[in-house]
């Protein structure tokens, strides 16, 4: 099946290959777009990394950069198969929806938490198709989640201080403020021996 990782602003490469490649430290800053300036080097640029990161890769053959200067970031989700070193990415349905946590069911499903939008996303292992699972809550944003033993998806909304749960089967949602209270921001979630531990 190949290893999945969620790809959001940076790549990891092997050191030898990083010396060869473009870097540049660039600010934390919100989450908002922000314009580049027109020039010489425009197409090198990823973009600014929204998050707590410091380096990035600028590499433009690494993603779906656009032609008028914008780029694609946080929005796909990539394949490794180790024994070939082929990566396959694709991209979420929802732009800026942020791929973070990932968790494979027991059926193979694998499930993305979208940190930048309200919804999750599902990825058939065979053929890399992405389907999104709208959650009904405007500000919900799920950064880690988990799947329970009858394929339940389980998640925390560490922004709003809330838990969330999604069944497969019957598509029911459900969210609810954290036992811990709305500034109580649930950064993971992990559910096993019957219990949900976050």
């Amino acid at each position: 099946m190949g290893a999945f990782q969620a790809m959001t602003e940076s790549l990891v490469m092997p050191r030898k290959m990083l010396r060869a490649t473009l870097i540049a430290t660039v600010l934390t800053l919100p989450a908002a777009a922000l314009a580049l300036p027109d020039g010489e080097g425009r197409e090198l640029v990823e973009g600014a990394c929204a998050s707590c990161h410091g380096v990035n890769l600028i590499e433009r053959s690494s993603g779906n950069s656009r032609e008028d200067g914008g780029y694609l970031a946080s929005t796909m989700i990539g394949r490794l198969d180790p024994e070939t070193g082929e990566v396959r990415l694709v991209v979420s349905p929802r732009e800026r929806s942020r791929p973070y946590g990932l968790k494979v069911a027991a059926d193979g499903t694998i499930w993305v938490s979208c940190n930048g939008a309200n919804c999750l996303l599902r990825v058939d292992p065979e053929t890399m198709e992405v389907t999104e699972i709208p959650l009904p809550e405007t500000g919900t944003t799920v950064r880690r989640l988990d799947v329970d033993e009858d394929g339940i998806i389980w998640w925390a909304n560490s922004g709003l201080g809330r838990l969330g749960r999604y069944d497969p089967e019957t598509s029911d949602i459900q969210e609810w403020v954290s036992p811990s209270g709305p500034r109580s921001h649930p950064y993971a979630i992990a559910v096993f021996d019957g219990a949900v531990r976050y």
